[in-house]
């Protein structure tokens, strides 16, 4: 008596993975998408307590913000704004040595990553060398401004000065900063509108806003609210400019 046996052989062996791999890859990309939508919300999370800390700052100093930077103003030399909330107590000391949050200790020797709400979960860990390294910088309009400086209140919106006008719910507090990976210049504390845009030329990221949510880019605004913002061009005065 003959018995017909059905060989499982090679080809089909072939097919059955290959039908198996092309259904396996099917979810990926609503996958990718979902993982990303959550690392936007935990950025967006990380700048609403950013924005907390921003304004437990104005509430302690009658209003005024912490300054973005000195950097080239008539403060050159002071603190920025992330060794001011060190210094008023509103962050706490870096892991690694005696430092905020919002920086790593100097030198090749103590490298160190953005920890805590300062970090976006979507950069991977990178050590740098450098000191006031995040993955979100402050409106370079926060820096002092003339001689002797003056600096932004709280309270100045949304009238700045005659002629002027500044929504607290539209004016730019701090972004996502254009956090690459191929050195320590491109985490900066602090952004200009005026650099060249990520999304216009690639090369040339560094110190402006970073698009890296799906085109989007988070920011926190003047009120407190934060959100996504989507690249459009170059930013309105009445986004980033404060002075005029």
């Amino acid at each position: 008596m003959k018995r017909n046996l059905n060989h499982f052989t090679l080809i089909k062996l072939l097919v059955v993975i290959v039908i198996i791999a092309i259904l396996a890859e099917i979810p990926l990309p609503a996958l990718n998408s979902s993982r990303m939508k959550a690392h936007a919300i935990a950025c967006v999370s990380n700048m609403k307590q950013a924005g907390l800390l921003m304004h437990q700052y104005a509430d302690a100093f009658q209003e005024f913000f912490p300054f973005a930077n000195t950097w080239g103003t008539a403060l050159n030399g002071h603190p920025a704004w992330n060794r001011q909330l060190l210094n008023a107590g509103f962050v706490g000391k870096n892991r690694i040595g005696n430092y905020p949050e919002t920086e790593i200790p100097y030198g090749t020797s103590s490298p160190g990553v953005p920890g805590g709400i300062w970090r976006c979960p979507v950069v991977a860990p990178h050590q740098h060398s450098g000191s006031g390294m995040t993955h979100y910088g402050m409106n370079s309009s926060f820096e002092p401004k003339e001689n002797p400086p003056w600096f932004i209140k709280r309270s100045s919106f949304p009238k700045v000065k005659p002629g002027i006008q500044r929504s607290a719910s539209e004016f730019f507090l701090m972004t996502d900063n254009d956090a690459m990976q191929d050195n320590d210049n491109t985490f900066a504390y602090v952004v200009y509108a005026a650099e060249t845009s990520t999304i216009e030329n690639p090369a040339a990221r560094k110190k402006a806003i970073g698009y890296r949510h799906l085109g989007a880019a988070n920011v926190l605004f003047v009120d407190g609210h934060a959100g996504s913002w989507r690249y459009s061009g170059p930013l309105a005065r009445k986004y980033w400019a404060y002075y005029n």
